[in-house]
Parts: structure tokens; sequence; C-alpha cells
């Protein structure tokens, strides 16, 4: 039991007999995010004037696919939940973050708990993409969050438009010239 991170426990009384209870963390305690340093401060990145965007999935062909469209914004790909949760620990001032919410092991529903507990002033730039299948929790998760849902497949305008409006919404546009993504949008 304690080599798999449980507890056996026992009760015996003469006459009655025993009792054995065996206590088994959950799958879901087992997937848990490991504890990713805390959100340091960093100083404004410079200025480069392009959007700056991580886009967590553990799909490395969307994550080439996303880079792709976005080719005028300055964008990071995290492969997995883990290493997105690295990604803003080291570096939280993404004008986007952008995550699956299938994905093996930290979900994109861990990755909002973390950012909800650990950086609450990122959630507002969050925004979410899956392709439909998940369990009972993502199902949950999507019909909470449906104004930050982007189903997949997802097309480059529906991708900017997305990215653009966060970028409006989180007051910084001026400082990140969000119209680079609209000419990219312009040129195919």
């Amino acid at each position: 039991a304690r080599q798999h991170g449980g507890v056996l426990r026992f009760e015996s009384e003469p006459g009655r007999g025993t009792t054995f209870e065996l206590e088994l963390p959950t799958l879901n305690n087992l997937l848990r995010p490991k504890t990713p340093p805390p959100v340091r401060e960093v100083e404004t990145p410079p200025e480069t004037g392009k959007v700056r965007v991580l886009f967590i999935d553990d799909e490395e062909q969307l994550l080439r696919s996303y880079r792709r469209m976005l080719r005028d914004a300055d964008v990071t790909s995290a492969a997995g939940g883990q290493a997105g949760l690295d990604a803003i620990a080291k570096d939280p001032t993404y004008d986007v973050i952008f995550c699956d919410i299938s994905m093996p092991e930290i979900d994109g529903v861990d990755v909002w708990a973390w950012l909800e507990a650990n950086a609450p002033e990122l959630t507002k730039r969050v925004l979410f993409c899956t392709g439909g299948a998940f369990n009972a929790r993502g199902a949950e998760f999507v019909e909470k969050h449906q104004e930050r849902i982007l189903e997949k497949p997802i097309g480059r305008a529906g991708l900017q438009a997305a990215v653009e409006r966060i970028v409006v919404e989180c007051g910084r546009a001026e400082a990140r010239a969000p119209d680079l993504l609209v000419a990219d949008r312009d040129r195919g």
C-alpha cells in the first residue's frame, strides 16, 4: 500500500473478527500537476510589437500548425499541461494562453485550477480548445466556460480573432500591436 501512496489500517476485536481498510489515492490525485515553482515577478519583456501567445497542447502537429497560423506573433509552444505550467511559472507575461482541454496527465481543467490558485490575474488571458472528447469533468468545465472555448479544428481566421479579442479585452492592444495579426490574416 505504501509503495502506491496509500495506507493499510486494520482493527481487530477478539470474538468479532478483523477489519482491514486499504486506502489508495484516486487516479485524479495521482495525476495532479507537479507543483511548478511559484509564479515569479518578471520584468516586462522587451517590446517587440508582437502579441505573445503560449500554446499548451499534447499534439506536436497542432502546436506547429498554431505557430504557422500566428506567424507574426511571438509564439511559445508547451507540449502538455505540465510543460505549460512550467512555462507560465517561468514567464507569466504572455498576452494569451491557449490550452487544450483533453490532454493526458495534466489537462486543461488542471491548468485552469492551478492558474486560479497561483496566478488568478492570468485567467482572463486564457482560451481553451477541444475536439469534443472529454470526461464528465471536462464537459462540466466546457459548459461553465463556453465563452473561452474554441472547437477543433480551428481555422486561421477563428484563431486570430480569438487571440485579438483576448488582447483587446485585457487592455494590452496598444502594448502589443494586434494589428499585426490583422495584417497576417489579410495575407491568407
